[in-house]
């Protein structure tokens, strides 16, 4: 958690805080600065009248739309304490994510295609629990993205389509020759995939924009679509830490709006 991003947050609470405790000291004092004249002139104001009557009843309800401010603030503090990541999508790519393959911005979207190692984002290499979520339509084939990324060549990927979701694991592996005795150096790495299966998620998204939202929390995966849970598995994420990102081979290609990732507990 980044300390300058919580320093500020707390610091916009107390000056809020601050406001409203200063606007209603400022009223009450303003009511009793106006009884007090008005009691000592006799003169009549209906509305100073009504407070003064009913004031018991101004002042709880003074308290409960305070408390009803203060837990909307702490709640808006938190969800933005929990922001890890956001891509606007108004700069250019490679700021925040390293990718090979069609990457661009089209009309406020990303566009993703014929990207095999795919991309990730720069930022995340220490992630554990989060949630990743984003807006995906498929324009041919596949949607494809990444959490947990090591790098291009070791990360889980989903898949989805009209009908299935499809987790892959892609791993590097290096492979070893001896150039003298007791003496070896990496000759290549070969990258592979394991494919754990087609799960139905028995959601219409054909032609059209729909949620996406992943959380992985220790080995446990869940998936999400348009608020609905379509995927959960124990014990399929073998890589601890990681980004998040997106991949789209060959033909395959979709495009991506409001990309966020939330840090969770």
């Amino acid at each position: 958690m980044d300390t300058k991003k919580i320093i500020k947050y707390v610091e916009k609470y107390r000056e809020e805080t601050s406001k409203w405790l200063t606007f209603i000291s400022l009223f009450i004092s303003i009511i009793g600065w106006i009884d007090n004249r008005v009691g000592t002139n006799g003169i009549n104001i209906p509305i100073v009248d009504l407070f003064l009557k009913n004031s018991k009843i101004f002042f709880i309800g003074f308290i409960f739309f305070g408390f009803v401010w203060l837990f909307m603030k702490i709640y808006k503090i938190e969800k933005r304490l929990r922001i890890a990541f956001i891509e606007k999508l108004k700069k250019d790519l490679h700021i925040n994510w390293d990718f090979k393959g069609d990457w661009k911005i089209e009309d406020g979207e990303l566009s993703v295609t014929e990207s095999e190692e795919g991309g990730i984002s720069k930022t995340g290499s220490l992630w554990e629990n989060y949630e990743f979520e984003f807006e995906t339509k498929i324009l041919n084939k596949f949607s494809g993205w990444i959490v947990r990324a090591q790098d291009l060549n070791n990360y889980l990927m989903f898949q989805i389509n009209n009908e299935y979701i499809r987790p892959h694991l892609r791993l590097s592996q290096p492979r070893f020759k001896n150039i003298e005795e007791d003496t070896f150096e990496i000759s290549e790495i070969r990258v592979g995939w394991k494919l754990f299966g087609n799960f139905p998620h028995y959601k219409n998204i054909k032609n059209r924009w729909f949620k996406i939202k992943t959380i992985v929390r220790g080995s446990r995966v869940d998936i999400f679509v348009d608020g609905e849970n379509v995927y959960h598995a124990d014990n399929l994420l073998t890589i601890p830490f990681g980004k998040v990102g997106f991949r789209e081979s060959g033909e395959e290609h979709a495009h991506f709006r409001n990309i966020e990732v939330h840090i969770i507990d």
